[in-house]
């Protein structure tokens, strides 16, 4: 087989996205004050903030975080994804878009979570 056939096969075969991103992604988890209890989509391992929690990115798939401590409000985030730059380039690689969206390649999330826990009132505070 020659360099050129060779060339094509690997561009038949990969996606530009897998290329040049990863199919897992590290997100840091952070609150105020720290200490916070983690509960995410496919976490499952206890955890508190701050954290670096390692996704791997697969189609249509979004991450659910709340942070709860005792004494706090609960917070939520749901963290969508966002299509990469370079999934576009597939668009001159014919069946590279289809590996990116299989390996999750062609997502990306927020890097960062940060959560602001307000205190509970107390019930002197309320009256």
């Amino acid at each position: 087989m020659n360099r050129l056939n060779l060339i094509l096969i690997a561009l038949l075969f990969t996606g530009c996205a897998t290329i040049f991103n990863d199919t897992s992604q590290v997100i840091n988890i952070d609150s105020d004050p720290k200490g916070g209890k983690i509960k995410a989509t496919d976490l499952h391992r206890e955890a508190t903030t701050p954290t670096a929690y390692l996704v791997y990115k697969g189609p249509l798939k979004d991450i659910n975080v709340r942070i709860e401590k005792e004494g706090y409000v609960s917070q939520e985030a749901v963290l969508s994804k966002r299509v990469t730059p370079s999934y576009w380039i597939n668009i001159l690689n014919g069946w590279g878009f289809l590996v990116d969206f299989v390996t999750g390649a062609m997502w990306n999330y927020q890097d960062t979570v940060y959560m602001k826990l307000e205190p509970i009132p107390s019930d002197s505070q309320a009256q």
